[in-house]
């Protein structure tokens, strides 16, 4: 059946505003600093040095060109020129029209089941779990493939440009693409093409092998050295605890991929060959989060997924003509419903988050970054301060080692540091001395002091007061709890609170409440690592509301 122009545009109208309306949500959300990825500052920041003419990737510590190999990615630079600081806002929205491409592409895909089915099927594609995660998860090149695996879908199932789709699925969007071409060789065959079949797993060979062993380990050489993923199968130790959870944590994901679809992609096996290797590096990785649908691992399986439920209509319309395709809209519309449903919370969330417009008092301390200056920053800043050549994380500074490697993360010689010290990605929950010593080293040991706070973060730079200075007395402060490892009260003044050590000597984890609600750690993190300096009492920089003052140790 051919396509129907209107349902066409109509499809293609529907993924340009699902970008702009995811867009506009993650706008919010990155105005209060409510960042969800930590890849949308990676991204933004490496592609605004490259389009600066700075192959960097200064978060990373590499080369921009060696985090993830994507040409399509690599092509956006002129646009991060324009947008400058507006860049993780432009990723975002490229991301949305990728995403929402899947509405038309999927309506090809089933128009053997019936003009209206079709329009179905692509208009609930942009519904599905799926792909409201990668759309609403910060940024990731990954989710630039899905098109591409559509288009391939579509080149497949016409018999036109088999290998040209290939080609281009496994080279311009992410490495991790040549994976799925194994699988799409043995869906040709399954249909008698072999010629067809064999190039196109020549094509993930020979794409794999190039992009992942040889132009990445080039790039990386040293300096991002990833550590393996799946030693733990050499141990069967490890192995007893590890597959149950694994196998339970795929076979959930599996089920958020088929069931809002109605569990449609069942009904045709050979258009979910292509899954199959990407999702059993996911299964078998040390790493959940390649098991979760919340995260962005999933995207090389969804075009697959939606070219299975296409091939379901189209063969429920073969069993039971007039009749087959209406069964399987509504089970489309019930399963898409239920998913919504059990996923109400995040669909409300982004619903408040797309009506906010509070201005967050924290964009003041952004504003005050020097814009050529050697910035660290905790991962909620860091998108909000990506459009600068010297950027770096605070994860990987008191991790002491790049992501997923046991290469060192150096810090060079900072002008400012911007830190929420609640910031949950950075800092461990409870004592960790490794990280605590590192963070105490970059607060005390450089040279900075406060340039602002406001709540629990905190602006360094070269200027202004320690954040936490000893001062030597013999007060032994009042009580505010009866723990032994609290601090003691001595003194409330307009900016600063002073402390007498606690009674066991050692500062175990406390958090400070505030009359204004706010909650953060007593004495910004430091001296759980480091001893309390005898004889003395530690006078912390605070930011502390208006009016009496009502302060509570946790």
């Amino acid at each position: 059946m051919p396509a129907n122009r209107t349902d066409a545009f109509v499809l293609a109208t529907l993924g340009v505003l699902f970008a702009v309306l995811v867009t506009a949500t993650q706008a919010h959300r990155l105005a209060r600093f409510d960042v969800r990825s930590f890849d949308l500052a990676i991204f933004a920041q490496g592609l605004w040095n490259a389009a600066h003419l700075h192959a960097t990737s200064s978060i990373q510590e590499t080369s921009f060109f060696a985090v993830h190999f994507s040409p399509v990615l690599f092509a956006l630079a002129p646009l991060a020129r324009l947008a400058n600081d507006s860049t993780p806002l432009l990723l975002v929205f490229v991301q949305g029209l990728a995403l929402g491409a899947q509405a038309p592409l999927a309506y090809l895909l089933a128009l053997r089941a019936g003009r209206a089915p079709a329009f179905w099927l692509g208009a609930v594609t942009l519904a599905q779990p799926a792909t409201l995660a990668l759309a609403l998860d910060g940024f990731h090149d990954v989710t630039l493939g899905v098109p591409l695996g559509l288009l391939l879908c579509l080149a497949i199932e016409r018999e036109r440009h088999v290998l040209a789709a290939a080609v281009a699925l496994a080279l311009l969007a992410d490495e991790v693409y040549p994976l799925v071409l194994p699988g799409a060789a043995l869906w040709l065959l399954s249909a008698g093409r072999k010629r067809e079949a064999a190039r196109v797993l020549a094509v993930g060979v020979v794409a794999f092998l190039l992009v992942n062993e040889l132009l990445l380990g080039w790039l990386r050489g040293g300096a991002l050295h990833v550590e393996s993923l799946y030693g733990h199968w050499k141990s069967p130790a490890l192995l007893a605890h590890f597959v149950p959870r694994a196998a339970f944590e795929t076979f959930v994901l599996v089920l958020w991929l088929l069931g809002p679809l109605g569990y449609l992609p069942l009904l045709d096996g050979s258009r979910l060959a292509p899954c199959a290797l990407v999702l059993a590096a996911s299964f078998a990785s040390a790493r959940p989060a390649q098991r979760s649908i919340d995260e962005h691992y999933h995207a090389p399986l969804l075009p697959f997924v939606v070219a299975a439920a296409a091939a379901g209509l189209a063969r429920l319309e073969a069993l039971w003509p007039r009749r087959g395709a209406r069964l399987g809209v509504a089970l489309l519309v019930a399963g898409t419903l239920t998913a919504t449903l059990v996923r109400r919370d995040e669909v409300a969330g982004a619903a408040r988050d797309l009506r906010s417009r509070a201005a967050d008092p924290r964009l003041a301390l952004v504003e005050q970054v020097p814009p050529d200056g050697r910035v660290l920053a905790s991962v909620d800043f860091l998108a909000a301060l990506s459009a600068r050549e010297h950027l770096y994380g605070l994860p990987g500074a008191l991790r002491g080692t790049k992501d997923w490697s046991s290469v060192p993360y150096e810090l060079p010689d900072l002008d400012a540091v911007l830190v929420d010290t609640n910031d949950t990605a950075s800092f461990a929950p409870g004592l960790d001395l490794a990280r605590d010593e590192r963070w105490e080293s970059i607060v005390l040991d450089r040279g900075l002091g406060v340039r602002g706070i406001v709540g629990s973060t905190v602006l360094l730079a070269k200027v202004g007061e320690p954040l936490v200075a000893a001062i030597a007395s013999t007060s032994v402060g009042e009580a505010l709890t009866e723990a032994p490892d609290a601090p003691r009260l001595v003194a409330i003044e307009r900016d600063a609170i002073v402390w007498a050590p606690p009674p066991s000597g050692r500062l175990n984890p406390r958090w400070l409440e505030t009359s204004d609600g706010t909650v953060r750690p007593v004495l910004w993190r430091l001296y759980r690592a480091r001893p309390w300096p005898p004889g003395c009492l530690l006078r912390e920089r605070a930011s502390l509301p208006p009016g009496p003052v009502r302060l509570l140790i946790h």
